[in-house]
């Protein structure tokens, strides 16, 4: 697994994926028990074992390509860009719909060359809808076009401090299969989602 990260600290990806193997809240990092640091020093070592690479900082496409292409082995990799909003094409002159076009044409490109599967994150622009859509896809209709399917994750509560919302994972596009709402609750404390329901369309 590779992830380009381009929004956060490592620090943040770190505590983030131990909070997740451990089920500690991050908050609680720094006022563990005993036997929570037996279980973060445990994570760490899960952690630590996994096939997983973090590059940090903003990328062209052209990189992107390299660090994968030189990471590559004979198993199938993960790849998580977060987020297609900072990755260039290294030409001037471009609009963010133009430079993200082409990052997301030359994107599919690569997992037509190397044996991958690309998860490219995104914003969405905030139009005040109750639910987006696929169309709600942030400076460029190439993800849409080019996306086999399409992931939208929508929190329909207006109290954002709830520290357990529902979170709806809506399948906008799905090339091989049904779209549909999928139901989350999702802890903040532990970054976890568990699934509450699955509604076909």
């Amino acid at each position: 697994c590779i992830y380009f990260n381009m929004e956060m600290t490592d620090k943040e990806i770190y505590e983030r994926l131990t909070s997740i193997d451990s089920a500690i809240p991050i908050e609680r990092f720094s006022k563990l028990e005993e036997n929570e640091k037996v279980k973060i020093q445990n994570a760490t070592k899960v952690i630590s074992q996994k096939k997983i690479q973090i590059y940090s900082g903003s990328k062209t496409v052209k990189s992107i390509y390299s660090i994968i292409a030189k990471n590559q082995r004979d198993e199938h990799c993960i790849v998580f860009i977060d987020h297609i909003g900072y990755v260039t094409t290294g030409k001037s002159g471009q609009s963010d719909t133009e430079r993200i076009g082409e990052c997301v044409r030359e994107i599919q490109l690569m997992t037509k060359d190397l044996d991958i599967t690309v998860f490219v994150l995104c914003h969405i622009n905030r139009s005040g809808k109750d639910s987006p859509s696929i169309n709600d896809l942030k400076d460029s209709g190439e993800l849409e076009q080019s996306a086999h399917v399409v992931l939208i994750l929508h929190n329909p509560s207006e109290d954002m401090t709830e520290l357990t919302p529902t979170i709806n994972v809506i399948v906008g596009k799905n090339r091989s299969g049904r779209r549909g709402k999928v139901d989350f609750e999702y802890n903040k404390g532990n970054q976890k989602f568990t699934m509450i329901n699955y509604v076909k369309r």
